[in-house]
């Protein structure tokens, strides 16, 4: 988590997103900038390579990415150190600093170039010996087959998950088909991917109508699940559609790109079949040995500007206000596509109530576990990374108030849900962390035993990539309507997140 003088966290910058109309279901028109910049740069015969490494790997990690919530990996071991000390701890980005400095955990400058792709990265400032790594360059030349062999050993064999919005689907999309040159494809109808809906869920109920006049569901390709394959390693890369943390509503349902389950718990569950899917498919297609199910990198990302579910914890008075008893139509003709009161109320400036905190704080810690559960927990070895959210500024007139607190409360949540399953690993401290962190920690806090916690392993695993801190500012200049970044941004994006799984699976690469 950003210290207290750090630059608020947000989500994703010029990362490459969706350009199109969200209520549009024409495919993106993608503006592409001149090649021959970056070439020059990726031809330079004096950037060092870094050389194969053995094949065998004796146990594969997984790499989740909660694009509604990121999740990113902490491999801090926990000796014996003072509790001050274990919570601070989680402050680090990286969970290997104390080796290795991590350049997206330093305060400096987003540079943007729209005419070289590499120029886009993170600067940190007065570090000269603390720079970023260009993976993108490698994994450009090797989908290009411009170089000998693919030369980045930790993203073989891997599979990534991304469970997010239309701002991840987009990230995935343009770093794909623009950068890597992967094999792009929607999961569709039809697909072999394409799982049943749930079981008396096959169709809407009678009288919907969609926010586009349809009957039925539909789920357009802005609500379906993405899926890139990189042949030269291997390696898949799977974006599952998520609405975010609240349960379903009169909102939600009524968008034509829903299909239900829409809770992200059911969701999620149903995006395992999709990751046991890829893993096989990556296995079939690795000479090596046989990888695990799980995903190496899990990553999550979540608009909901602590919405509360209900408001019988709300001041009736307050202009914060999140009832979803009151609606109003969108349609005078339809009843059923509503607008519930809590998204009239976003764009009031008033602080968030106690009671959506609250909301807050018990959601992301139950969605965060239900991920850390996933794939048989703490022996699956997957990365968690909770993606922290840049600032809208257009869109619903969301007020930056409460994303930047949305941010800071998930961000919070993520550290000491990492410096819990530190403390787990050891009996002594773990019994300090029961009498002198617990109570602390304020009513909203889970307490669970020390062996549910040692079984998630989310001291190990877990963490923030804090990309709304690098494209914090941007919003407005590289966007195309105050939400989605213009490509080729995504450049800086993904350089962050592969140096994240390349600090969590090198050590078993050793």
């Amino acid at each position: 988590m950003p210290k207290e003088d750090t630059d608020p966290a947000a989500e994703p910058f010029l990362a490459g997103t969706d350009q199109r109309d969200l209520l549009s279901d024409e495919p993106d028109y993608i503006r592409l900038r001149s090649l021959e910049h970056a070439e020059e740069r990726y031809r330079d015969p004096e950037k060092p390579r870094r050389g194969a490494l053995a094949a065998a790997r004796p146990s594969r990690r997984a790499l989740v990415v909660l694009a509604l919530a990121v999740v990113l990996l902490s491999l801090f071991p926990l000796r014996h150190q003072s509790l001050n000390a274990l919570l601070s701890a989680t402050s680090e980005s990286s969970p290997r600093s104390n080796v290795e400095c991590d350049p997206y955990a330093k305060r400096g400058v987003l540079r943007i170039d729209l005419d070289d792709w590499s120029g886009n990265r993170w600067e940190p400032a007065l570090v000269t010996d603390c720079q970023p790594r260009d993976y993108l360059s490698q994994i450009y030349r090797d989908g290009r087959n411009l170089s000998n062999e693919p030369g980045l050993d930790f993203l073989r064999d891997r599979v990534i998950l991304l469970f997010g919005d239309s701002v991840d689907r987009g990230f995935l999309e343009h770093f794909c088909r623009i950068f890597a040159l992967g094999r792009f494809e929607h999961i569709g109808s039809g697909h072999e991917l394409d799982p049943p809906l749930p079981l008396g869920r096959e169709h809407a109920p009678p009288g919907y109508r969609s926010d586009r006049g349809d009957e039925d569901w539909v789920g357009n390709p802005m609500g379906r699940p993405s899926l890139c394959y990189l042949p030269s390693y291997k390696t898949y890369l799977l974006n599952v559609f998520q609405f975010g943390l609240h349960p379903e509503d009169e909102t939600v349902i009524h968008f034509t790109h829903f299909l239900p389950p829409g809770g992200f718990e059911d969701r999620f569950d149903t995006a395992r079949s999709w990751v046991r899917f890829s893993a096989a498919r990556a296995s079939a297609a690795s000479t090596t040995d046989q990888r695990g199910a799980g995903p190496d990198h899990p990553h999550a990302t979540f608009w909901n500007l602590m919405r509360h579910p209900d408001d019988e914890g709300d001041n009736e008075s307050s202009p914060d206000l999140a009832a979803t008893t009151s609606a109003t139509s969108t349609n005078g003709a339809d009843k059923n596509a509503t607008k519930p009161a809590w998204i009239e109320k976003l764009g009031d400036w008033a602080p968030p109530t106690r009671a959506r905190q609250d909301w807050w704080e018990r959601r992301v810690q139950s969605a965060v576990k239900h991920v850390g559960r996933a794939w048989g927990g703490a022996q699956s070895g997957s990365l968690i990374l909770w993606r922290t959210l840049h600032m809208a500024t257009t869109v619903g007139k969301w007020p930056l108030n409460k994303q930047y607190a949305q941010n800071e409360i998930a961000h919070r949540v993520v550290e000491v849900l990492q410096a819990e399953g530190r403390a787990a690993e050891s009996g002594s401290t773990w019994s300090d962390w029961r009498a002198k962190v617990v109570p602390t920690l304020g009513q909203t806090w889970e307490t669970v035993d020390r062996k549910a916690v040692r079984e998630m392993g989310l001291g190990d695993r877990l963490g923030v990539l804090d990309w709304g801190k690098l494209f914090f500012g941007q919003e407005v200049k590289h966007t195309s309507d105050g939400i989605h970044p213009h490509p080729p941004g995504c450049w800086a994006y993904w350089n962050m997140l592969f140096d994240s799984l390349r600090r969590h699976v090198e050590p078993e690469l050793d």
